[in-house]
Parts: structure tokens; C-alpha cells; sequence
């Protein structure tokens, strides 16, 4: 894939109407692409198996999930400070990060996908990305992985250079698994990976969540939001250049993972 497939536009021409859900949500869940990936991250913890996978659904129509045949790229609306309060950061102000969201295409199934994600050497999957990298799990991983718990939980602390700029940072993360549901829009499994920056460093913020799931087996949907603020040289994450950029080395995150995927790695 290349950035060439990419068009940065603004998030509302992404959104698309959707069916109304008729489960209880923990806040009411919305309808179009900018607010769902908003409405995801904030609720990640706090809301059902079932409310979540409603608020999958609807995001599956609004980018056009079944039939998407290249990556969709964009700009999403700020995140807010209430939407901080799930991880406990709520004091701080996000003003300054810009959003962005990849949607990307490619053959996997979520549970490998998933043994991507808990790997605990994320440098050795995506070489030259870290210059270091060191992950804890702080719940039972083992538990996760034999489905008597729904999540798994990491920090981190990892160091490197993005589009010419280094970094260390120290973040909180984690999966969210739910489970398959027979009859529903989107019957597979769902996976939920969220991440953020536990205290500014050399980028000030940095939020992100993940939603994958399958549109036929083995074909999987990567939907990806970073709310980040980040600075190359004299351009900030206002520029649209320095956007490209970032976007682009996000489709190449993606481009490796669908290599990762291809050759069955890890085991």
C-alpha cells in the first residue's frame, strides 16, 4: 500500500448514515465515523460486549466495510477532556493533538491479529521502528488467553524517531476481546486495542484505538484513530505535510502487519 491511496479529508465526509441501535449504550451511541472512534475509546472499559459491537456495526456500514477495496484516510473532530477520564487524564488538555484515522483492508483473521498485538517484543515484528522497547502486562495475560477474562492489560516504555523526530515515552494499553455472536451484522470475533501517552514527553500527546474484525473470514478490517500532537522541525501536527507523513507511516504499520499476517508471525 501506498500513501497514494490515501486522501486526507475532513472526517465528516467519511461519516454515513446508520441504523439506530436498539441496545442500551452507556452514552448514546453515535452515527458516524468521527464520533464512533471518539465513542469507542471513551467507552472501551465502561460499556457491553453488546453496546460496543452495536457501535462496530455501525462503523463497519460508515466506511463502507464490505466493499472497501483501498485504504481510507482522513482527519477526525478533538478529542475531548471527559474523554480522557477513562484512563485517568482527564486533566489534561488535548487541544493540541489532531486527529487522524486509517481504515485499511487485508487478509487476516482477528486471532491473529490479536497474537500481533499481545506479543510483548513489538520491536522484533517491526523492525526499525524502536530503538527500544520494554512492555509489563499488569493483568493475567495468561487468563486473556484462555478466555476466562475479556481483556489484557500493558504499559510500556519505548524510545525511537518518527519522520525525523525522537522520542521516549511511557504508555498505558491493552486488549478488549468480544466474543462471536451468531446472526449479527458482523458475527466474528471483535478486537479493541487502546493505547496512550501516560505523561508528556517528547510528543506531549498521543491517544490511539484500534478496532479489527473480519467482513468475510479471513478478511479483515483495521480501523485505526490517533489523536496525537507531535513536532518536525518548525511544522507541527497542523500541517498538512507533516499529517501525510504521519499517515503514511501508519499505513506502513499496517503494511507490515499484514506481512506479519501472510507469514504467520508470531506463531
Amino acid at each position: 500500500m501506498r500513501l497514494t491511496s490515501l486522501t486526507l479529508i475532513p472526517a465528516l465526509l467519511l461519516a454515513a448514515g446508520c441504523p439506530q441501535s436498539t441496545s442500551p449504550a452507556t452514552t448514546p451511541i453515535p452515527d458516524d465515523t468521527d464520533a464512533l472512534m471518539r465513542w469507542v475509546w471513551s467507552n472501551y472499559t465502561a460499556a457491553t460486549d453488546a453496546d460496543l459491537r452495536a457501535a462496530v456495526e455501525k462503523l463497519h456500514v460508515a466506511v463502507n466495510g464490505a466493499t472497501m477495496t483501498q485504504s481510507l484516510g482522513g482527519t477526525l473532530g478533538d478529542i475531548q477532556s471527559a474523554d480522557l477520564e477513562t484512563v485517568g487524564m482527564q486533566e489534561q488538555d488535548p487541544s493540541t493533538a489532531t486527529g487522524l484515522l486509517l481504515v485499511s483492508a487485508y487478509d487476516c483473521t482477528v486471532d491473529h491479529a490479536e497474537k500481533i498485538t499481545l506479543h510483548p517484543h513489538q520491536d522484533e515484528l517491526y523492525p526499525g521502528v524502536y530503538e527500544s522497547y520494554a512492555r509489563t502486562f499488569e493483568s493475567d495475560v495468561g487468563a486473556y488467553r484462555a478466555r476466562t477474562v475479556a481483556t489484557a492489560v500493558w504499559r510500556l516504555e519505548t524510545s525511537g524517531s518518527l519522520i525525523g523526530s525522537r522520542y521516549t515515552m511511557q504508555y498505558g494499553g491493552g486488549d478488549r476481546r468480544l466474543p462471536p455472536v451468531e446472526g449479527s451484522a458482523i458475527p466474528g470475533t471483535i478486537l479493541l486495542n487502546r493505547s496512550w501517552m501516560k505523561e508528556p514527553a517528547d510528543f506531549d500527546e498521543d491517544y490511539q484505538i484500534e478496532i479489527s474484525w473480519e467482513r468475510a473470514p479471513g478478511k479483515l478490517i483495521h480501523a485505526w484513530a490517533d489523536w496525537r500532537q507531535t513536532r518536525v522541525g518548525t511544522f507541527d501536527n497542523d500541517t498538512p505535510t507533516v499529517l501525510e507523513l504521519i499517515l503514511s507511516s501508519m499505513e506502513d504499520w499496517d503494511a507490515q502487519t499484514a506481512t506479519l499476517c501472510r507469514e504467520m508471525r508470531p506463531e
